[in-house]
């Protein structure tokens, strides 16, 4: 856990407040993993081992959260009149600071690739799927990553958008005309353990 009064690091990549003289909202890192140092490990039994935290839509401007980081018997999501979906976290059989999630399959758009059964599978110290909710980009194998890269080829493909290889850092590239409807997007879909979805929309394209 580590704490400061000004964070001057954040500032390219969350929320530009201190440019306009407001105060900083990133108060430090706090850490929930699942090692004997972690915060919720230390709270013992009035931590119950477990949290919660609804994640917000990301925006430069903002200037306060609506949600709290909640922990123990507090650590509910949705009222009883809501269908929250939820999906296990994976404890592995070895010592590990990663929080793992049982990942089934991918989706590009309304196409589901069926990668074979077992293949985000956690085997001894290899594989899995990790959530790093302080990661801001994805990472995959390449050979998985292949295969989901050619279905969102194939999708820009069928409106006309001219494929021009990779560029720099970015394996995947377009070239959009002028006036292109971000509607046209399409969303990556990742599909957990009893059927829990989180949608990521694609961005980093040229």
């Amino acid at each position: 856990m580590g704490c400061g009064f000004r964070q001057e690091n954040f500032k390219k990549f969350i929320g530009k407040n201190r440019l306009r003289g407001k105060s900083d909202l990133i108060a430090g890192i706090l850490g929930l993993e699942p090692g004997p140092w972690s915060f919720l490990n230390q709270l013992g039994v009035v931590g119950e081992g477990k949290f919660s935290y609804c994640f917000e839509v990301f925006k430069y401007d903002i200037e306060g959260s609506n949600t709290y980081l909640r922990f123990g018997a507090d650590a509910t999501i949705g009222g009883a009149s809501q269908q929250v979906r939820t999906t296990l976290i994976v404890v592995p059989q070895f010592l590990s600071r990663q929080c793992y999630l049982k990942l089934e399959d991918i989706s590009v758009g309304r196409k589901r690739i069926n990668f074979p059964g077992g293949t985000f599978e956690l085997k001894s110290r290899e594989g899995g799927a990790i959530i790093d909710t302080g990661t801001t980009i994805s990472m995959i194998y390449k050979d998985h990553l292949d295969r989901v890269a050619d279905f969102v080829k194939a999708h820009f493909k069928d409106l006309g958008v001219e494929y021009i290889g990779a560029q720099e850092s970015l394996d995947v590239c377009l070239r959009l005309p002028g006036r292109f409807d971000i509607h046209n997007y399409p969303s990556i879909t990742l599909h957990f353990q009893q059927a829990v979805t989180l949608f990521q929309i694609i961005k980093q394209i040229l």
